[in-house]
């Protein structure tokens, strides 16, 4: 990676980290720990390996080929993979050449890998703004209006451009010279969007797999802040974790505090509170992302040091 990007990334996750302290009173940070209370992190730890799961059967579903046949063990192996590279590397598009090498590596076409990498990552946005505006109606009366109106414009863009995308990509088939519309990018979007099943599949993952993540973040927030409105929370946490997942900063630490204060503080959940929780959930994705990738790793380098231990030994039983 860029050693300028990662510098820069790093010094912006420290700066916000750093301006965030001034705004918070430690007194209260200290006795916002108090609330955290560890058993909790086990059923949140549960709801992260959901959403990998779940996740795992999107990848699977937008890689898989009849004649380069992927399984779902080979597509759960390349996502936690491709989300422990993101730790690895410090950068989102770490993970996203990680998933494209493993694909490639089980015979995928580099074309067909980089284009559903690219499209795994525009259905994770799709899903928010879908879920965005499906629970701005929960937005209580008391928060800026401006939440709910974008949410509501956003979404009615989306499902517009979902709803209208098959015609307009079908005019651009009829319309774009034979040389374009061969482009294997665009025998793979043809291929995705002719079958309902695989469109219907891939959305209804994405919004689970979501799900998921907000369970987690709801989990923690009431340990946190038993007084919390889950309604409203439900609300807001499709923006929060738009902007909490942002990739400019070091695994998203900075953005996502700066996220959770503000929107947990429009809701009247102190800044320390908020705090606590957002370090907790960023903590408990890292560590369910190391506990999956870890083992991965070392199953793919323990499978490729018996190749090569039997390709010397030239032993058939291997």
């Amino acid at each position: 990676m860029n050693n300028k990007a990662t510098f820069f990334k790093i010094s912006l996750s420290l700066a916000l980290l750093v301006f965030l302290s001034t705004l918070l009173d430690w007194d209260q940070v200290a006795g916002s720990t108090a609330n955290i209370q560890l058993l909790w992190w086990i059923p949140t730890i549960a709801l992260l390996l959901g959403q990998i799961v779940v996740l795992a059967g999107r990848w699977q579903i937008m890689i898989h080929r009849a004649d380069t046949p992927i399984t779902y063990i080979d597509a759960l192996r390349m996502s936690v993979l491709g989300n422990l590279a993101n730790i690895l590397i410090i950068a989102s598009l770490g993970g996203i050449l990680a998933r494209i090498a493993l694909a490639i590596r089980h015979g995928v076409s580099l074309a067909r890998a980089s284009t559903a990498a690219i499209a795994d990552r525009l259905m994770t946005l799709v899903a928010l703004v879908l879920m965005a505006g499906i629970f701005s109606f929960l937005i209580p009366a008391h928060l800026p209006t401006a939440l709910v109106t974008a949410a509501k414009i956003g979404t009615a863009l989306l499902i517009i451009a979902i709803a209208t995308f098959p015609f307009a990509f079908q005019y651009l088939l009829d319309t774009l010279p034979r040389k374009i519309t061969s482009h294997p990018s665009i025998e793979y979007v043809r291929e995705m969007t002719q079958s309902p099943r695989h469109v219907l599949l891939i959305l209804g993952s994405s919004l689970i797999g979501q799900a998921f993540y907000f369970a987690a973040i709801i989990l923690m927030t009431w340990v946190v802040a038993p007084e919390i409105d889950i309604p409203s929370l439900l609300a807001l946490l499709p923006i929060i974790t738009l902007l909490a997942s942002l990739p400019i900063s070091f695994g998203g630490w900075g953005v996502r505090e700066g996220a959770f204060v503000f929107g947990l503080g429009l809701m009247g959940i102190s800044p320390e509170s908020a705090f606590i929780i957002s370090v907790q959930i960023g903590f408990l994705s890292l560590l369910t992302t190391i506990l999956c990738g870890v083992p991965a790793l070392l199953n793919g380098n323990i499978k490729a040091l018996l190749k090569q231990h039997c390709a010397k030994k030239a032993d058939p039983a291997c």
